[in-house]
């Protein structure tokens, strides 16, 4: 007798019983029907769940790019910030050793018109004639309605407090008594401080012109925020010289300090469009070409747009921040 026939032998008399050798297994339960309104549910548990994963994504890319974007400020900046005042005590060096520095009249934007420095912050700067946002990049910038350092009248230069060498960072450190040199077309000239204060954001009481033979040092404050500005108010030490005659009467908003430039707006908007568009490339590359194929190609196209519109995006802050 085979095993298949012992299964299927009758079954003894009066066995109710089915043997449990013969007895088939049921088949494990299903999943419950699901209805229209389950899957309502699960689609919109699946939308939620893409909306807060896109939401993470962009407030991490958001963090990383003011992060990055601090960074610049504080150390990429400066680097442009150190070339450019090479190039700029270069040439006022030079001009001074000639006698062909200027000294009045109208002066060309962006032109150094000094050198100035200050021993107790070890700060030693050529002076660019303007204050808007795009040339306190290159250092210290001269007010065009203020007389030069050693002239007759009240001296107005600006400076940034933390972007691009934040050559005024430590202004505020100066005393009652410090030095304050400059060097000009007419001479060496060295004005003596006398307080250190910050006053309203308008800057009426610093920016007249008032009597006197003075040195205004104007920044920001507080460093990160610019609301106030930051004055040192130094007293010229011996007899001043004439003021040429020819300077400007008036200048623009944008360069009386704590306002934006906004001639790099239309600027920034390219740039930040163009980023965008090479980062929506960079995410199908990935797509395509795999991690670190896109990598390689895409990386230092994203670096370099982003720097520029870093550096676009600058001048549209407050200009001695």
């Amino acid at each position: 007798m085979t095993d298949l026939d012992a299964v299927w032998a009758p079954l003894p008399p009066g066995t109710t019983e089915i043997p449990p050798e013969i007895v088939e297994p049921e088949p494990p339960p299903g999943p419950a029907p699901k209805g229209p309104r389950h899957e309502r549910r699960e689609r919109q548990r699946t939308a939620k769940h893409d909306v807060m994963r896109v939401l993470g994504l962009g407030l991490t890319i958001f963090g990383l790019v003011v992060l990055a974007y601090f960074l610049y400020l504080v150390g990429a900046s400066r680097l442009e910030y150190g070339r450019t005042q090479r190039t700029l005590t270069k040439i006022i060096g030079s001009n001074l050793s000639a006698g062909i520095a200027p000294i009045g009249g109208r002066i060309m934007p962006g032109t150094p018109v000094a050198m100035l420095e200050i021993p107790r912050l070890h700060l030693h700067a050529a002076v660019v004639e303007g204050t808007n946002g795009a040339l306190l990049k290159q250092g210290p910038g001269h007010l065009r309605t203020s007389p030069l350092p050693g002239q007759r009248g009240n001296v107005v230069i600006m400076g940034r407090r933390v972007a691009y060498g934040g050559p005024f960072r430590n202004v505020g450190r100066l005393r009652e008594g410090d030095l304050i040199r400059a060097s000009t077309g007419q001479g060496k000239f060295t004005y003596v401080v006398d307080d250190v204060h910050t006053t309203n954001r308008k800057g009426t009481d610093v920016l007249a012109k008032g009597s006197g033979n003075r040195l205004a040092l104007v920044t920001s404050s507080p460093e990160l925020f610019a609301e106030r500005r930051l004055v040192v108010r130094a007293t010229l030490r011996g007899t001043p010289k004439l003021t040429p005659i020819g300077r400007p009467n008036e200048v623009s908003d944008q360069e009386l300090g704590l306002q934006s430039d906004g001639s790099t707006m239309l600027s920034l908007v390219l740039w930040t469009e163009l980023l965008l568009v090479a980062a929506v490339g960079a995410a199908w590359a990935y797509r395509r070409w795999g991690r670190w194929n896109t990598w390689l190609v895409t990386t230092p196209v994203l670096a370099l747009l982003l720097l520029l519109v870093f550096d676009s995006l600058t001048p549209v802050l407050p200009s001695t921040l």
